[in-house]
């Protein structure tokens, strides 16, 4: 794979992003664009696929804000380098505040790597956040318009947003996150799951 053209900026990538893609050869730094989109489920309800563009560091800890206590997170660890086993490590039960600090402590890896991907889950409300692999956002459960509210606050745009996982791409497993890695392991008694077939990489 070429480097890349630091005149032209083909193919330049932003540091410490979960993936780009792979165009021709060329490691190229995925779309940033601030869109989301509604969906419907296979449930029939609605729900909101979103981009986590790199110039909105606290969209995911302000999504969750929408979120009524109490909280759980499910780490859903499924390609780690040495910080634990591959599984879904859900955590104690959680509030706003607690959810918000974790989310702020361990930003740049969460931002960052692409070893896991990260549920918030509102257990009085049935409603969820997660972002995964593949820098997307969803948002089921309702109701959405709240969630709406703070996205369009933030400059997002109803329209379609971009499958990076269907294209070409590259996940990164950086060597520089393996500290914060495990330290988001010693943070809770996580419960731990294996890992189901759509969450192995």
């Amino acid at each position: 794979m070429s480097f890349p053209d630091q005149q032209t900026g083909v193919g330049m990538v932003r540091p410490f992003r979960k993936l780009t893609l792979d165009i021709d050869g060329v490691e190229t730094a995925a779309p940033t664009s601030a869109l989301f989109e509604w969906q419907q489920m296979t449930s029939g309800k609605a729900r909101l696929l979103i981009t986590a563009p790199p110039d909105q560091p606290g969209l995911f800890r302000a999504l969750c804000d929408c979120l009524a206590s109490p909280l759980f997170m499910l780490y859903v660890l499924h390609t780690p380098r040495s910080e634990a086993r591959a599984g879904r490590y859900q955590s104690p039960q959680l509030d706003n505040n607690q959810v918000a600090d974790v989310l702020a402590a361990f930003q740049p890896y969460l931002a960052g790597d692409g070893r896991h991907d990260t549920w918030v889950h509102s257990t009085g409300y049935g409603r969820t956040l997660i972002w995964d692999r593949h820098d997307l956002i969803y948002a089921e459960g309702e109701p959405l318009n709240d969630i709406v509210a703070v996205l369009e606050a933030r400059g997002f745009a109803d329209g379609s947003a971009p499958r990076l996982g269907a294209a070409p791409h590259i996940h990164y497993y950086r060597a520089e996150f393996d500290a914060d890695a495990a330290a988001l392991q010693a943070r809770y008694a996580w419960s731990r799951t294996d890992l189901r077939p759509e969450d192995e990489q």
